[in-house]
Protein backbone atom coordinates (compact mmCIF):
# COMPACT_ATOMS: atom_id res chain seq x y z
CA UNK A 1 0.00 0.00 0.00
CA UNK A 2 1.12 3.27 -1.01
CA UNK A 3 -0.05 5.97 2.04
CA UNK A 4 1.63 8.91 3.67
CA UNK A 5 3.39 8.81 6.81
CA UNK A 6 0.05 10.78 8.45
CA UNK A 7 -2.03 8.00 7.22
CA UNK A 8 -0.45 5.01 8.76
CA UNK A 9 -0.65 6.35 11.90
CA UNK A 10 -4.71 4.92 11.37
CA UNK A 11 -3.77 1.15 12.10
CA UNK A 12 -1.29 -2.24 11.59
CA UNK A 13 -0.58 -1.69 7.68
CA UNK A 14 0.15 -4.99 7.83
CA UNK A 15 -3.57 -6.05 7.97
CA UNK A 16 -4.31 -4.88 4.07
CA UNK A 17 -7.61 -6.32 4.56
CA UNK A 18 -8.43 -3.78 6.83
CA UNK A 19 -7.39 -0.51 4.53
CA UNK A 20 -9.16 1.31 2.04
CA UNK A 21 -6.55 3.21 -0.10
CA UNK A 22 -7.31 5.81 -2.81
CA UNK A 23 -10.42 8.89 -3.03
CA UNK A 24 -12.89 8.32 -5.96
CA UNK A 25 -12.54 4.81 -5.63
CA UNK A 26 -15.43 2.32 -6.84
CA UNK A 27 -16.31 0.56 -3.83
CA UNK A 28 -19.04 -2.27 -3.02
CA UNK A 29 -21.02 -3.83 0.05
CA UNK A 30 -22.65 -6.87 0.60
CA UNK A 31 -25.07 -7.73 3.69
CA UNK A 32 -26.09 -10.51 5.31
CA UNK A 33 -29.67 -10.03 5.63
CA UNK A 34 -30.46 -12.28 8.93
CA UNK A 35 -28.01 -10.41 10.63
CA UNK A 36 -27.56 -7.22 8.95
CA UNK A 37 -24.46 -7.51 8.61
CA UNK A 38 -22.20 -5.54 6.18
CA UNK A 39 -19.02 -6.87 4.59
CA UNK A 40 -17.22 -4.00 1.87
CA UNK A 41 -14.83 -4.92 -0.70
CA UNK A 42 -11.81 -2.81 -0.19
CA UNK A 43 -10.46 -3.22 -3.31
CA UNK A 44 -11.84 -0.71 -6.29
CA UNK A 45 -14.63 -1.94 -8.68
CA UNK A 46 -16.19 -0.96 -11.63
CA UNK A 47 -20.17 -0.79 -12.07
CA UNK A 48 -20.24 -4.09 -14.24
CA UNK A 49 -18.48 -5.74 -11.71
CA UNK A 50 -20.74 -5.09 -9.10
CA UNK A 51 -24.44 -5.64 -11.59
CA UNK A 52 -22.60 -8.97 -12.20
CA UNK A 53 -21.89 -10.25 -8.56
CA UNK A 54 -23.45 -13.27 -7.08
CA UNK A 55 -23.92 -12.62 -3.59
CA UNK A 56 -23.82 -16.15 -1.19
CA UNK A 57 -27.09 -17.52 -0.26
CA UNK A 58 -28.59 -15.52 2.47
CA UNK A 59 -26.59 -12.18 1.14
CA UNK A 60 -28.27 -9.62 -0.64
CA UNK A 61 -25.78 -6.38 -2.79
CA UNK A 62 -26.40 -3.83 -0.43
CA UNK A 63 -23.78 -0.84 -1.62
CA UNK A 64 -22.47 0.81 -4.49
CA UNK A 65 -20.14 4.03 -3.81
CA UNK A 66 -17.18 6.22 -4.42
CA UNK A 67 -15.07 6.59 -1.27
CA UNK A 68 -14.27 10.32 -0.19
CA UNK A 69 -11.43 10.07 2.01
CA UNK A 70 -7.95 9.65 0.80
CA UNK A 71 -6.97 6.56 3.19
CA UNK A 72 -9.81 4.41 5.61
CA UNK A 73 -9.00 2.02 8.08
CA UNK A 74 -11.52 -0.62 9.96
CA UNK A 75 -10.01 -1.30 13.43
CA UNK A 76 -11.48 -4.46 13.75
CA UNK A 77 -15.24 -5.56 13.08
CA UNK A 78 -18.07 -4.88 15.39
CA UNK A 79 -18.39 -7.47 18.28
CA UNK A 80 -14.59 -8.15 18.23
CA UNK A 81 -13.28 -8.05 21.24
CA UNK A 82 -9.80 -6.43 20.15
CA UNK A 83 -7.97 -4.73 17.02
CA UNK A 84 -7.33 -6.60 14.60
CA UNK A 85 -8.18 -8.42 11.31
CA UNK A 86 -11.37 -8.05 9.71
CA UNK A 87 -13.98 -11.06 9.50
CA UNK A 88 -13.12 -12.12 6.17
CA UNK A 89 -15.48 -13.66 3.29
CA UNK A 90 -14.96 -14.45 -0.33
CA UNK A 91 -16.62 -14.12 -3.43
CA UNK A 92 -16.17 -14.26 -6.84
CA UNK A 93 -12.39 -14.01 -6.06
CA UNK A 94 -13.12 -10.72 -3.99
CA UNK A 95 -12.36 -10.31 -0.23
CA UNK A 96 -14.71 -8.34 1.81
CA UNK A 97 -14.54 -7.93 5.26
CA UNK A 98 -16.96 -7.11 7.87
CA UNK A 99 -17.29 -3.45 8.34
CA UNK A 100 -20.47 -2.17 9.98
CA UNK A 101 -23.89 -3.21 11.50
CA UNK A 102 -26.58 -0.69 10.66
CA UNK A 103 -29.12 0.20 13.36
CA UNK A 104 -32.87 1.23 13.83
CA UNK A 105 -33.22 4.48 11.22
CA UNK A 106 -34.40 7.56 13.00
CA UNK A 107 -37.86 8.53 12.48
CA UNK A 108 -39.29 11.67 10.82
CA UNK A 109 -36.85 11.96 8.64
CA UNK A 110 -38.86 12.49 5.22
CA UNK A 111 -36.70 11.89 1.72
CA UNK A 112 -33.30 10.97 3.85
CA UNK A 113 -32.43 7.88 6.24
CA UNK A 114 -30.93 8.54 9.36
CA UNK A 115 -29.55 5.60 11.01
CA UNK A 116 -26.83 4.44 14.16
CA UNK A 117 -23.84 2.33 12.00
CA UNK A 118 -21.87 0.31 14.33
CA UNK A 119 -17.82 0.27 12.83
CA UNK A 120 -14.70 1.29 14.19
CA UNK A 121 -14.06 3.46 11.42
CA UNK A 122 -10.99 5.89 11.02
CA UNK A 123 -10.38 8.21 7.88
CA UNK A 124 -7.45 10.45 6.24
CA UNK A 125 -7.85 13.29 4.29
CA UNK A 126 -4.84 15.43 2.98
CA UNK A 127 -4.56 18.66 3.25
CA UNK A 128 -5.03 20.76 0.55
CA UNK A 129 -7.94 19.14 -0.11
CA UNK A 130 -11.68 20.83 -0.61
CA UNK A 131 -14.02 18.82 0.63
CA UNK A 132 -17.96 19.09 2.45
CA UNK A 133 -18.61 18.71 6.04
CA UNK A 134 -22.51 18.84 6.94
CA UNK A 135 -24.22 20.22 10.20
CA UNK A 136 -27.45 17.65 10.28
CA UNK A 137 -28.44 20.88 12.35
CA UNK A 138 -27.09 19.54 15.93
CA UNK A 139 -24.04 21.90 15.55
CA UNK A 140 -21.51 18.91 14.73
CA UNK A 141 -19.22 18.09 11.88
CA UNK A 142 -20.28 15.41 9.78
CA UNK A 143 -17.64 13.95 7.09
CA UNK A 144 -18.38 12.56 3.99
CA UNK A 145 -18.42 9.17 3.83
CA UNK A 146 -19.90 8.29 0.10
CA UNK A 147 -20.14 10.68 -2.99
CA UNK A 148 -23.06 9.57 -5.34
CA UNK A 149 -23.30 5.92 -3.97
CA UNK A 150 -25.80 4.06 -6.32
CA UNK A 151 -27.24 2.36 -2.89
CA UNK A 152 -27.56 3.13 0.43
CA UNK A 153 -28.97 1.30 3.44
CA UNK A 154 -29.57 -1.79 1.45
CA UNK A 155 -32.04 0.04 -0.57
CA UNK A 156 -31.65 0.02 -4.76
CA UNK A 157 -31.67 3.22 -5.86
CA UNK A 158 -30.60 2.42 -9.17
CA UNK A 159 -28.14 -0.71 -9.30
CA UNK A 160 -24.89 -0.80 -10.74
CA UNK A 161 -25.00 3.28 -11.80
CA UNK A 162 -21.68 4.63 -11.81
CA UNK A 163 -22.44 7.88 -11.65
CA UNK A 164 -25.17 7.57 -8.89
CA UNK A 165 -28.72 8.71 -8.48
CA UNK A 166 -29.58 11.69 -10.15
CA UNK A 167 -32.52 13.46 -7.36
CA UNK A 168 -31.60 16.88 -6.07
CA UNK A 169 -29.94 17.25 -2.92
CA UNK A 170 -32.35 18.33 -0.48
CA UNK A 171 -31.74 19.54 3.07
CA UNK A 172 -34.43 19.44 5.74
CA UNK A 173 -34.11 23.01 8.09
CA UNK A 174 -31.98 23.49 9.89
CA UNK A 175 -29.03 21.27 8.30
CA UNK A 176 -26.17 22.88 6.23
CA UNK A 177 -23.53 21.83 4.04
CA UNK A 178 -20.13 23.77 3.68
CA UNK A 179 -17.20 23.29 1.43
CA UNK A 180 -14.21 23.47 3.36
CA UNK A 181 -10.35 23.40 2.25
CA UNK A 182 -7.67 21.64 4.95
CA UNK A 183 -4.95 23.47 5.94
CA UNK A 184 -3.38 20.01 7.69
CA UNK A 185 -3.99 16.55 7.22
CA UNK A 186 -7.18 15.34 9.18
CA UNK A 187 -7.31 12.18 10.97
CA UNK A 188 -10.49 11.38 12.43
CA UNK A 189 -11.98 8.95 13.99
CA UNK A 190 -15.36 8.15 13.39
CA UNK A 191 -17.65 6.82 16.81
CA UNK A 192 -18.88 4.07 17.59
CA UNK A 193 -21.95 3.75 17.00
CA UNK A 194 -21.99 6.66 13.96
CA UNK A 195 -24.93 8.47 13.24
CA UNK A 196 -24.85 8.13 9.36
CA UNK A 197 -27.35 9.98 7.23
CA UNK A 198 -27.92 9.53 3.50
CA UNK A 199 -28.99 12.21 1.60
CA UNK A 200 -31.73 12.02 -1.38
CA UNK A 201 -28.16 12.47 -3.78
CA UNK A 202 -26.67 9.19 -2.62
CA UNK A 203 -24.40 11.11 -1.00
CA UNK A 204 -23.73 10.37 2.83
CA UNK A 205 -22.21 11.97 5.78
CA UNK A 206 -20.90 10.39 9.30
CA UNK A 207 -19.72 11.60 12.59
CA UNK A 208 -20.81 13.13 15.14
CA UNK A 209 -17.42 15.18 15.26
CA UNK A 210 -16.00 18.21 16.97
CA UNK A 211 -12.95 20.12 14.34
CA UNK A 212 -11.06 22.74 15.89
CA UNK A 213 -10.48 26.04 13.80
CA UNK A 214 -7.03 24.81 12.70
CA UNK A 215 -8.25 21.64 10.83
CA UNK A 216 -9.95 23.81 7.93
CA UNK A 217 -10.60 27.12 6.28
CA UNK A 218 -13.99 27.79 4.96
CA UNK A 219 -14.50 28.18 1.34
CA UNK A 220 -17.91 28.94 0.94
Amino acid sequence: MTMSEGARTMGDTTLVDNWTVGADSLLMEIMETETRKVFLCQQAVTPAQYRELEPPEGFVKSGLGRSVADVAYFRRSPGAPYDGPLEMIDVDGMRFGFVARPGRPEADHEGLVVLPVYKYHCMFFAAGRTMEIADLGDGWDYLPQVSHSSMGAGEDHGEGREDGPTRERELPEGWSIRSVTLEQDLVAEIPYPARVCFLRDGSSFHGPLRLGPTNRSETS
